[in-house]
């Protein structure tokens, strides 16, 4: 075994160590945490499209397409 094998092999060996003694002493929380309690982004995915009116079989007449909250498109 050469020197530079020996040397990769203790730090690796070293850092399991290193990472098993200090496991627990940090954690990770999201940075915008905080601002989901100031803006109303949080309710962005709970709005809805708005209606659209189209002529959908071409019979001359506006038909209205409002989706709804579940997951479903009404025809109006």
């Amino acid at each position: 075994m050469r020197k530079r094998d020996l040397a990769i092999l203790m730090l690796a060996a070293f850092a399991i160590f290193f990472s098993l003694q200090h496991e627990g002493d940090f954690s990770f929380k999201e940075a915008w945490y905080h601002l989901l309690d100031e803006y109303p982004i949080k309710y962005e995915g709970e709005r809805l499209p708005p209606p659209i009116v189209t002529d959908l079989n071409g019979d001359g007449k506006k038909e209205v397409l409002v989706a709804t909250y579940d997951a479903k498109i009404q025809e109006g």
